[in-house]
């Protein structure tokens, strides 16, 4: 009776791990349908990583972290009765010893491939793949806000400490892309 009592517990946890591991197992099969699904039927939202050579380390460091969020979000609207998020990296080497962006976003999280992000990763620029007409370069320099009917946004994978102004807007206005603001300082926090 007593070898019945210490192997119960023991029982319990090895048919939690295995659920738990079943729920997870279906539960990123959903996220890889979903996404696949979004990458045919959705527009993008390209994230331009073509400044990684103007970045120093602690803004790099500054952009990983806002793509980590960015994944979450993608992870949440896979599994959410919303659409899913398309999301393309592009002007992204996808090599981390050639982008130092990707290295680093591959050792803030161990054994993570390429393959694994929720993301499609190109080197091909946005402009490569889409007509002009229908990219919006989103810039918080800019002076008119955007709006989904503006066309596909492009978010520079940028964040600036040294005051580096209008990166940004200069990339879309030499491109001569449309260019918007997104509307956060309409929103009452």
């Amino acid at each position: 009776m007593e070898g019945q009592k210490e192997r119960g517990p023991l029982v319990y946890t090895e048919s939690r791990r295995f659920f738990r591991d079943i729920f997870s197992f279906t539960e990123n099969q959903i996220i890889q349908n979903r996404l696949a699904q979004a990458m045919m039927l959705e527009d993008p939202i390209f994230m331009d990583l073509g400044f990684a050579d103007k970045l120093d380390y602690d803004e790099i460091e500054d952009v990983v972290n806002q793509l980590m969020i960015t994944f979450g979000l993608i992870r949440e609207s896979a599994i959410s009765a919303e659409s899913t998020l398309n999301v393309i990296f592009c002007n992204a080497t996808p090599s981390p010893e050639e982008n130092p962006i990707i290295r680093r976003l591959m050792k803030n999280v161990p054994d993570l491939t390429v393959g694994d992000l929720l993301v499609t990763v190109t080197e091909k620029s946005y402009l490569d793949l889409y007509p002009k007409k229908d990219l919006v370069y989103l810039s918080p320099d800019a002076k008119e806000y955007y709006h989904p009917d503006d066309g596909i946004p492009i978010i520079g994978a940028i964040v600036d400490r040294r005051t580096m102004t209008k990166l940004s807007y200069g990339k879309g206005h030499s491109q001569k892309l449309k260019i918007r603001r997104l509307p956060i300082d309409l929103v009452d926090t």
